[in-house]
């Protein structure tokens, strides 16, 4: 869901960068004022983590599209809204300039899609709704896949939206490109959702306990940090220099969007 320049018009790629931009000044106060010895170090194994999971294009059946995960929902968990936002604002940020998946122009648009709906919006607002007191394995997962899915879905829907007002030499046709990019994102999330609750039950049993959230910090209390930070990291190599290489090749959700709007 990664957003290419041409998508946007420069306005909305200024108010984007902006709108990113003072979120994450915002992130940064907050995660500083919560923050422990193992914030940081649990922020950078935890975006190195979801910078390999999204390597990993998975098929959509039926579909003839594939999608990755966009981490939101995970980071949330694991770090809190704040800090999770930052690391994924990291990885979308690093994806752009280094590897030229998103638009530099669209950089601020895809933190917003992608890093802000899904830690700001859909973690607290569906994810620690549906979670309540509940400290059940298979309410975990279900909560985490209504919120991936509505993180999904939103951002997919936010990037229509920002392309119908890009322009008329930008713009794709609003209804086909919006009945294109759900469907797909839709099962996207749902799938991303199941690895989300998964790995959330195995942080679980790692450490040796249900989960239980921090309410002021609005993350999993881990203790086992250590632990935890050694599996994710662990879990990162083997994604980055392993598993990717059965990646689908299969366009993702946005591009065969794009060319289901362009051929009809």
């Amino acid at each position: 869901m990664h957003m290419p320049d041409h998508l946007l018009s420069p306005t909305e790629a200024i108010v984007g960068g902006v709108a990113a931009a003072a979120l994450i000044a915002v992130a940064v106060v907050k995660t500083k004022k919560s923050a422990t010895s193992n914030t940081l170090p649990m922020m950078g194994v935890m975006a190195a983590f979801v910078f390999a999971a999204q390597m990993i294009n998975y098929a959509i059946p039926g579909v003839g599209c594939s999608g990755h995960m966009l981490g939101g929902i995970l980071l949330a968990s694991v770090l809190g809204p704040w800090a999770g936002f930052l690391a994924l604002s990291a990885v979308v940020a690093v994806q752009a300039i280094f590897f030229a998946d998103g638009g530099m122009m669209a950089l601020g648009m895809n933190i917003l899609n992608m890093a802000a709906i899904g830690c700001l919006v859909a973690y607290p607002l569906v994810f620690r709704k549906l979670l309540g007191e509940s400290r059940n394995p298979w309410r975990t997962i279900v909560a985490s896949v209504v919120a991936c899915t509505v993180a999904t879905t939103l951002g997919a829907a936010a990037v229509v939206v920002e392309n119908g007002v890009a322009g008329a030499g930008s713009a794709l046709p609003f209804g086909e490109f919006l009945g294109a990019m759900l469907p797909a994102h839709l099962a996207i999330g749902a799938i991303e959702g199941v690895i989300t609750g998964g790995l959330l039950w195995a942080i679980s049993a790692a450490n040796a306990t249900a989960l239980d959230y921090n309410k002021e910090g609005g993350k999993v209390a881990l203790h086992k940090p250590a632990a935890t930070m050694i599996a994710f990291a662990i879990g990162a190599l083997l994604l980055g220099f392993g598993v990717s290489r059965f990646a689908s090749s299969a366009p993702d959700g946005l591009e065969w969007s794009m060319e289901q709007t362009s051929e009809n």
